[in-house]
């Protein structure tokens, strides 16, 4: 079997499908850095399941995908493929060539191929177990291999023996085997404890099971009665409720029928009504038009009248024209004269216009009175005749009344008989509904109250609930925490105990004396000598250390039983042991008498343990002779008082041996074989605490489940009484509303009934007065129409004489309008002719032509008047005929009044009688409803019932019910079967269920521990032959590897010898493996305290080796030359250093010292580069706080001078700079600065501070000090040790120079919560038990991942 080829295409940096092919013999690949080689020896591990993305020097698998360049787009999927010769069929497949593939895509799918056929990489991992290739073979050796394999612990490199030994698969098969086995144990142990809590519940619930199953069969046949029952009273209300319905319908009907009826004869009324009072607006309407043209008329007449006037008057006028023309000839004398007399007379007319218009205003208002009187008086006269009207039609009604008064009076009798009788009913019925009112107002009262009461007793059993809830829930978790905190400190305990009864911390020799005396091979055999003693924990170490090796010791009864042990081991090949023959022990101790009083002294060793008597000798002799003491000054204090003749061992481990040689350093306590006793001890100790503290906590938790659970009962139970009351409160307040209401129905009825009855008994009063007095009646509305006949002719009269008044008054001021319009005239035509013989006096032939125009102009005015005149005389007829038109109106007006008033007494009476028959009606469909409600209530009262009883709807219960032929007996046989089930009493239905479920499961578990019990068997048998058949194979192989080793080593390096060595020869198959080769020295170690005669010394070895050796006669003339370049460069660096700070002005000595900073560091950091740092930090600060920066800088570069100087005397560091920097004439705030970054001295500048703080920052950085290699790996390794002692934590990395620590748990032992819990545990033991600088970040990481495979 060899490697053929490998094949790849987007694997890495090959992009493209690239194939390598190997020939025999030796196939060399090279090139230059980055050209890809690393990546074929990827590509090959990758291919056989490699899954570290770590070692494919990768951040995340999909690294391996080709990324892309400038020139090249990345791939999208990488794919490998080894071709590998199985010619000689070491691979089981029946092919001459076997193909493996892995193929990643980019979206994180993946795939394993074996000849193009999906396989698991489980498949390839058993494939090429012990054929030397796979992920974990020899035959792939890479960069760093054989060095890891050489450094590696000896238990480490079994793993690539074993693969070359061939018994990987072996070791595969019997790890599947121990697997399954412990899984086996463990499902006896669970399946056990299921079986005994099976045991104790199938006996009782066999009898429970027993009784559930005949309350079934009775609860069954009960179930069908009652349903039965029930759907037959349903069928029953049903039938009555369908022939409610009918009734219902035709109550309805009839109420429907009249509201109608009232609708129709309220929409004709109101029509009527309308019609009536547009019948009088159109007639008051109408004589508001006949006044208008009465008006018309009577202004018409006025206006002819003067336009009459003025033709007389124009005539007059043209008379006086005449007289003026004539006139004009006369003398100026004459005219004089004339002029004169026509001026008095002009003034004498104004005075008698004015008294005419005087007499025209008030003849004008006095017509105003006398024409609104008129109306008034027109007004009177319709309601005259409306009043006659309607007393014509009360005489008509009257009449017609007595003629039927006698018919009538007897059915009013009837009537008023019937309401008699219907209301003494209705009085009792009345008073029934009041009292069953009053009484169910007053029960929905009393549970109002009792439902508030409810109310506030539930609140405070809620509340006293919500308290023991908390108080259990307080309890609940401190139990859960006591048990979790018992079984951890158990847990702690049983690993501790295991680690204890497997002697583990022992020599190979020690634990195989013990397992063969644990096994009856040998006898007399007591035990080693840690497991015989006790001590108090603050003993353990001294103790421990007091004894050293010889607590490994085993105590034998004798020494024959001695000599048989070492014999065996002898035997076995199983290594050396010391064994103290009890026979054989004699014990010498200490015998100082002045000891006690030593200071520090805390006793004798041998006294500070305790044993049983029969070993006492042995701890006398082992512990006799050391003292114990408080501390390393007293134990030299002691040893020192008595010679140094006794060993003398601390409490914290450090000793002082006998001779006076001192033995001391750190103790590792978690390696203590008996502080892991007391750590046991203490751990069972405290788990009994905190299970006596789960236990009270459990008795509590019972007692206040008690009281929650008697306080929820009573809860249920007032909430029960509440929900019972709210009901019958719903119920009772339903029916008092309903009562209400039938009461204030009834009350309505019975109100109607009277005034029925007072209308009845007016009505039949009145009509036995219309049957007596008809005539009397009929005469007094006779009379009183005689009367309004009489009113009415004098109110016509007073019209007429009021018309004939207004007539006259109209024509006085008709006649004084004239009158006023005539004496104007007048006055103008004296005026006229005044103006004109004024005219005539001037002699103007002008006047004389106007006179003449005015002649003939008053002419034609004269015809066009004449012609106005006829106009409106013809328009006074026209408004005359006019109005006896609207005369006509009005009465046809009055005509159809008349005719609607009687119609609407009609209707009124017809509405009176629907009335009577609708109210019939809804009397009758109320009482129908409230039946039917009531048998609704029984129906849904009965549906309920079935729901709450058996959760059945009518449909479901009709398919379970069974007919019954005699409901009766059925009754009868529904009450026994309740009597049955009461004489079970309490019956656990659920038992059958269970008991089915609890016996088939015993059975199955029955079965599966037989199961259980043969796997474990097989399985321990295949364990006890893979363990032998490895143990030969392996025995037998590395006998000849090792031969092949020396053999290749010899050859490798000329010579020298090498060979494997196994631990321990005993255990071949456990067994650790070491590499025994000579060890040359390869490196010189320089040693020195003074760092810059170390780098001297180191440059002067280096120069002097380069040639190979070392010529004595160059090392004085190396040494110089060296001491003088650095001493040049110690200068150079000082003076670089001041500059690029900008510090000017220093003394060369103290430049000198800053050079030299360069090589001294403090912690791991260098002098130098810190210096820099702080001055640079500083000066920063100092800017932002307004101070000086330089001085803070220069501060800060000088702070640590004092670790640099030639002589180092014993004083503080700081002491020494601030010293130094007054000497050199540095600034007091620069010294103080100096003196004070380590509180030396006190601060007396704002400097100081700021060179303290950046002094801290500087150091304080991660990474900024490291510590010796020996005590960081230490460190670290305690880190990882503290986090693995917990359990689920599956791998721990110290990483950040130890400054983080991440820990892996498993996602299937830790939940989230605990994980949080966890991290907070480790973070308190490192802070308790380490010391380091900084602080740790502790996290931890749980993860679950789900990984399936595509075929």
């Amino acid at each position: 079997m060899k490697l053929k080829a490998v094949e790849m295409q987007g694997f890495k940096s090959f992009p493209d499908r690239t194939k390598l092919t190997f020939d025999d013999g030796i196939t060399v690949i090279v090139g230059p850095n980055g050209s890809g080689k690393s990546n074929i020896s990827d590509a090959i591990k990758w291919v056989f399941g490699e899954q570290s993305v770590k070692s494919l020097r990768g951040a995340k698998m999909e690294d391996v995908i080709f990324g892309g360049s400038i020139s090249r787009k990345p791939t999208g999927f990488a794919w490998v493929s080894l071709f590998i010769d199985n010619t000689d069929r070491s691979i089981d497949i029946d092919s001459d060539e076997v193909v493996i593939t892995r193929r990643l895509y980019r979206s994180g799918e993946s795939e394993y191929r074996i000849n193009n056929n999906p396989v698991r990489l489980r498949d390839i991992n058993e494939m090429f177990m012990d054929t030397g290739l796979g992920r974990d073979g020899y035959s792939v050796i890479e960069q760093g291999k054989i060095a890891e394999i050489v450094s590696a612990k000896s238990t480490q490199r079994r793993e690539i023996f074993e693969e070359a030994a061939g018994i990987s698969r072996f070791r595969y098969r019997k790890t599947e085997a121990e697997r399954k086995l412990q899984q086996a144990e463990d499902n006896l142990v669970r399946l056990r404890d299921i079986m005994q809590e099976l045991e104790d519940r199938v006996g009782p619930l066999k009898a429970q099971s027993e009784k559930a199953k005949q309350y079934v069969v009775l609860a069954g046949e009960k179930k069908s009665l009652e349903i039965s029952l029930w759907l037959e009273q349903l069928a029953k209300l049903g039938r009555q409720l369908a022939e409610l319905e009918d009734k219902t319908l035709l109550a309805a009907n009839d109420r429907t029928t009249a509201q109608r009826r009232l609708d129709e004869i309220e929409r004709e009324l109101e029509e009527i009504q309308h019609k009536t009072q547009d019948a009088n607006l159109y007639i008051e309407h109408k004589r508001e038009r006949i006044k208008e043209f009465e008006d018309a008329i009577s202004n018409a007449k006025v206006e002819a009248a003067v336009k009459q006037n003025t033709i007389d008057h124009n005539n007059d006028t043209i008379a006086e024209l005449e007289k003026e023309l004539e006139r004009s000839e006369l003398s100026a004398g004459e005219l004089e004269e004339k002029l004169t007399a026509l001026r008095e007379d002009y003034q004498n007319r104004l005075d008698e216009a004015q008294k005419t218009r005087e007499a025209l205003e008030g003849g004008q208002k006095a017509l105003e009175a006398q024409r609104q009187e008129e109306h008034r008086l027109a007004a009177e006269q319709s309601a005259l005749a409306l009043q006659k009207e309607e007393l014509q039609g009360q005489i008509h009604r009257a009449e017609l009344s007595a003629e039927t008064a006698g018919t009538l009076a007897e059915e009013t009798v009837t009537r008023l008989e019937a309401l008699r009788g219907q209301a003494k009913d209705k009085d009792e019925n009345l008073s029934r509904l009041r009292e069953e009112l009053a009484g169910h107002k007053a029960f929905a009262e009393e549970l109002q109250e009792r439902l508030q009461s409810l109310q506030n007793s539930k609140n405070g059993y809620l509340y006293k609930l919500k308290s023991r809830s908390d108080k259990q829930a307080e309890a609940e978790s401190r139990q859960r925490n006591s048990e979790k905190l018992a079984g951890e400190k158990l847990q702690r305990a049983q690993v501790l105990s295991d680690l204890e009864k497997n002697y583990e911390s022992f020599n190979n020799s020690v634990k195989f004396v013990m397992k063969q005396a644990g096994a009856g091979a040998l006898r007399g055999i007591v035990g080693p000598v840690s497991s015989l003693i006790k001590t108090e924990n603050r003993y353990s170490t001294a103790v421990e250390i007091a004894l050293g090796a010889a607590i490994q010791n085993i105590v034998a009864q004798d020494e024959g039983a001695a000599k048989r042990a070492i014999a065996l081991l002898k035997e076995r090949g199983a290594g050396r042991a010391t064994f103290l023959p009890l026979t054989n022990l004699k014990a010498n101790p200490v015998r100082e008498s002045d000891l006690t009083a030593r200071g520090g002294y805390v006793g004798l060793a041998s006294e500070l343990v305790q044993c049983d008597d029969r070993y006492r000798v042995v701890m006398d002799s082992l512990l006799g002779r050391t003292i114990v003491a408080e501390d390393i000054d007293a134990a030299t204090a002691i040893a020192k008082a008595y010679s140094y003749r006794y060993r003398v061992v601390t409490l914290d481990g450090q000793v002082v041996n006998a001779g006076g040689s001192l033995t001391g350093g750190s103790v590792n306590k978690n390696a203590s074989i008996l502080s892991r006793r007391g750590e046991i001890d203490a751990l069972t100790a405290e788990a009994k605490k905190y299970a006596k503290q789960a236990e009270e906590l459990e008795a509590q938790l019972t007692e206040l489940r008690r009281e929650t659970d008697t306080i929820q009962a009573t809860v249920d139970g007032i909430e029960a009484e509440e929900k019972t009351a709210r009901e019958d409160l719903i119920s009772a307040q339903t029916l008092v509303d309903r009562l209400a209401a039938n009461v204030e129905e009834a009350e309505r009825l019975n109100e109607q009934a009277l005034r029925e009855y007072d209308d009845l008994t007016a009505r039949m009063e009145q009509l036995r007065q219309q049957k007596i007095s008809g005539g009397e009646l009929v005469k007094k509305l006779t009379e009183e129409v005689e009367r309004l006949t009489r009113l009415s002719a004098e109110g016509m009269a007073a019209h007429e004489m009021l018309t004939a008044a207004i007539t006259e008054a109209a024509e006085k001021v008709t006649a004084l309008q004239m009158e006023d319009i005539a004496r104007q005239k007048d006055c103008e035509a004296v005026q006229m002719a005044i103006e004109q013989m004024e005219g005539q006096q001037s002699g103007s032939e002008a006047a004389l032509a106007a006179l003449r125009e005015r002649q003939e102009q008053l002419k034609k005015d004269n015809e066009v008047i004449w012609e106005e005149i006829e106009q409106i005389t013809a328009g006074a007829q026209s408004g005359s005929s006019e109005i006896e038109e609207l005369r006509r109106d009005i009465k046809d007006a009055d005509a159809q009044r008349d005719q609607l008033e009687m119609r609407r007494n009609i209707l009124s009476k017809e509405n009176s009688d629907v009335i009577s028959r609708r109210e019939a009606a809804a009397s009758e469909l109320l009482r129908l409803q409230e039946k039917s409600e009531g048998m609704q209530e029984q129906q849904n009262s009965i549906s309920a019932k079935m729901w709450e009883e058996y959760e059945l709807t009518r449909s479901e219960a009709a398919e379970q019910a069974i007919p019954l032929e005699d409901v009766g007996a059925a009754q009868k046989r529904l009450s026994e079967l309740r009597g049955k089930i009461r004489a079970l009493g309490a019956v656990n239905v659920a038992a059958i269920e269970e008991y089915e479920e609890v016996s088939g499961r015993y059975r199955f578990m029955k079965e599966q521990i037989d199961d259980a019990e043969n796997a474990k068997k097989e399985l321990t048998r295949l364990i006890t032959e893979l363990s032998a058949q490895m143990s030969a194979i392996f025995t037998e192989r590395f006998a000849g590897i090792n031969r092949y080793f020396g053999e290749i080593f010899r050859e490798l390096f000329g010579g020298g010898h090498a060979e494997l060595r196994l631990t321990d020869a005993t255990d071949p198959l456990e067994t650790g493996i070491e590499i025994i080769v000579d060890d040359t020295p390869e490196a010189i170690i320089l040693s020195g305290f003074d760092p810059v005669r170390r780098e001297i010394a180191r440059l002067a070895l280096h120069q002097l080796v380069t040639d190979g050796r070392i010529h004595p006669a160059r090392i004085e003339e190396v040494v110089a030359k060296v001491q003088k370049q650095i001493e040049e460069e110690i200068v150079e660096v000082g003076k670089r250093t001041t500059i690029d700070l900008g510090i000017h002005g220093l003394h060369p000595e103290l430049i000198r010292m800053i050079g030299k900073m360069k090589y001294r560091s403090s912690y791991g950091q260098n002098l130098l580069q810190h210096a820099r740092e702080t001055a640079n930090l500083a000066g920063i600060m100092a800017s932002e706080l307004g101070l000086n920066p330089k001085i803070a800088r220069r501060a800060g570069l000088l702070h640590d001078i004092g670790k640099v100087p030639d002589d180092e005397p014993e004083l503080p560091h700081a002491i020494i700079g601030m010293k130094l920097a007054e000497k050199f004439k540095e600034k007091p705030e620069v010294c103080n600065a100096i003196g004070a970054h380590h509180d030396e001295v006190e601060m007396t500048s704002l400097i100081a501070p700021i060179i303290q703080v950046c002094d801290a920052i500087s150091g304080a950085r991660p990474g900024a000090r490291r510590e010796v290699v020996e005590s960081y790996i230490k460190r670290l390794k305690e880190m990882e040790d503290i986090a693995l002692s917990y359990p689920g934590v599956v791998k721990t990395y110290a990483i950040q120079a130890g400054r983080e620590l991440r820990v892996i748990v498993g996602a299937d032992k830790l939940s989230d919560q605990e994980s949080e819990g966890l991290s907070h545990d480790i973070a308190k033991k490192i802070q308790d038990e380490m010391t380091y600088p900084g602080q740790v970040k502790i996290t931890v990481i749980r993860e679950t991942r789900a990984v399936s495979y595509a075929k």
